[in-house]
Formats: structure tokens, C-alpha cells, sequence
């Protein structure tokens, strides 16, 4: 949700689903510093929980994972294009993401067992030197998802 609340809504808090927080990143790398691109504004500072985003409460960040929501360069009406902000945009990247996955084989299973390699795998790729993409803010926003591994 895009209240900037600490907790999830329906359908975010139902254990089977993968929950979505939205992140600034304005270079693709951990540790911040990144700039938003000219005319994308901005929605809190680089590698940081996004100024709209919800957060989870202790019980749903189990299944929580982040993903940019600020600044994403997307289509829009007419052929243009536009810089989106939400989890509206976020949710979009966790699903191509968990796609991949499954296409490539790499997640089967049931669909809690998919939930738990995309939430374990973030938690494994934001450890160590990349442990800047994971928030904290009155309960903590998950960790990034890392599309690349699929």
C-alpha cells in the first residue's frame, strides 16, 4: 500500500501471497548515493524505503519482499513514456521476477515453497556487502528482490 503506514493491507497480509514494499533506487546499486534522472522527482533518498510505502508488521514480514517503486521509466497512453511511483510498479517487478523462476525451473513446488525461495533468496542477496537493500522503519520493509538470480 502506498499509505505510509506500519502495516499491510488485504490482500498484502494474507500468509500465502508475497507482500511488496516500494524502494527508492536511483542507480541499480546498494549503498546509496544514487540521483533520481532529470524529471523523475523524487520519493525518499537512494537504497531507501520509499516515502508512500507501507511497511509489515513482525507477523507478515516473513513473506514480505521490496522492489523499486520510485521513478520507474514505464509506457503510458498514446506511445510516451512516464517515471511511475507506488507498489503499483513494485508488485509488477516481484511478479516477472517469481515468472522467471518458475519458466526457468529454478522455483517449483507448491506455491508456499516459491513464496519462501523468492522471500529466502532476497534475504541471502541482501546480506554481506549488499546490506544496504534491506529497511528498517518501525518494523522492517524485507529485502530487495534479486531478479537477476533467475
Amino acid at each position: 500500500g502506498n499509505a505510509t503506514e506500519g502495516r499491510l493491507y488485504h490482500p498484502a497480509t494474507f500468509p500465502e501471497v508475497i507482500a511488496v514494499t516500494g524502494m527508492a533506487d536511483y542507480n541499480g546499486a546498494p549503498g546509496g548515493g544514487g540521483q533520481p534522472l532529470q524529471g523523475c522527482g523524487t520519493a525518499g533518498d537512494d537504497d531507501s524505503p520509499a516515502s508512500f510505502s507501507n511497511w509489515p508488521e513482525a507477523s507478515d514480514i516473513g513473506h514480505t519482499v521490496a522492489a523499486p517503486g520510485t521513478c520507474v521509466y514505464t509506457t503510458s497512453s498514446g506511445g510516451t513514456y512516464i517515471f511511475g511511483y507506488g507498489t503499483s510498479y513494485a508488485t509488477p517487478m516481484v511478479t516477472g521476477t517469481v515468472v522467471n523462476c518458475l519458466v526457468r525451473s529454478i522455483c517449483t513446488g507448491s506455491a508456499a515453497t516459491v513464496r519462501a525461495k523468492i522471500v529466502s533468496d532476497a534475504q541471502a542477496a541482501n546480506s554481506g556487502a549488499n546490506s544496504g537493500y534491506s529497511y528498517t522503519n518501525s518494523g522492517q520493509y524485507g529485502p530487495l528482490i534479486n531478479a537477476g538470480l533467475y
